[in-house]
């Protein structure tokens, strides 16, 4: 099993649940040194100054392709291996980051799709509201 850190529409669970059918939320946690933006999705960008709730799946790594083609990875986000603590022990998990900035803005079903997933996770739903309206 491997961990896949979410931070926007993947947070959703039903939906996550439709994407990649053996994933378990395992938990969450606050990755300092990114800010949360969209960029016609949402993505993480380097900030000093910020940090952003993450949420943690297990899954199996052989459906780690359902992931990749849902992301458009290679040729909207790339993956990151980013270290990150889960009950008190130092794990490693996958998370997708955009190759660069569109200007695009989301669709209605992306927002309430992030929205639900903000709260399946009870993240502050005010910040994601925040980013959105940017």
């Amino acid at each position: 099993m491997k961990y896949y850190l979410a931070y926007g529409s993947n947070l959703n669970l039903k939906a996550m649940a439709k994407r990649c059918p053996s994933a378990i939320r395992v938990g969450s946690f606050r990755l300092d040194g990114y800010e949360l933006v969209c960029w016609h999705y949402l993505n993480l960008i380097p900030n000093s100054n910020s940090s952003v709730e993450i949420g943690v799946f297990r899954y199996d790594e052989k459906e780690e392709c359902l992931l990749d083609e849902y992301e458009d990875y290679p040729n909207l986000y790339y993956k990151k291996m980013i270290p990150f603590m889960l009950n008190g022990k130092k794990e490693i998990g996958l998370i997708y980051l955009m190759k660069e900035k569109t200007l695009k803005k989301p669709t209605n079903e992306y927002i309430l799709e992030c929205r639900e997933g903000y709260k399946d996770f009870n993240f502050d739903l005010n910040y994601l509201e925040r980013v959105f309206k940017k």
